[in-house]
């Protein structure tokens, strides 16, 4: 919940798909401190209109958003919050999709 409604922040997030996986994150572009075969989760949605969101608003708006932690993640999260721009604490990815059509 916390991640859509940070989400809504700037746009209507629809929720696409919410999934857990377990695999080796290192090529991902978390932060140095995590390394290796990880539980991470994939959040996808979409948005009502084009432009709404970039990377850089998104990386803005999540910077040390509070977090649950010490439910079923694998690695230690420090002072539970969402880290956007610390090297070595990154723990959060956005990937946005290119909707351009050639």
């Amino acid at each position: 919940m916390v991640f859509l409604q940070t989400a809504g922040l700037r746009v209507n997030p629809y929720p696409l798909s919410i999934c857990s996986k377990t695999e080796n994150i290192d090529n991902l572009g978390f932060g140095t401190n995590f390394s290796g075969k990880q539980r991470y989760w994939e959040f996808t949605f979409s948005h009502e209109y084009e432009g709404g969101l970039t990377e850089e608003m998104l990386v803005e708006d999540f910077d040390l958003i509070p977090i649950i932690t010490d439910l079923d993640e694998t690695v230690l999260i420090n002072n539970n919050i969402v880290r956007t721009h610390n090297k070595q604490e990154k723990n959060i990815i956005f990937k946005l999709a290119d909707n351009n059509e050639d």
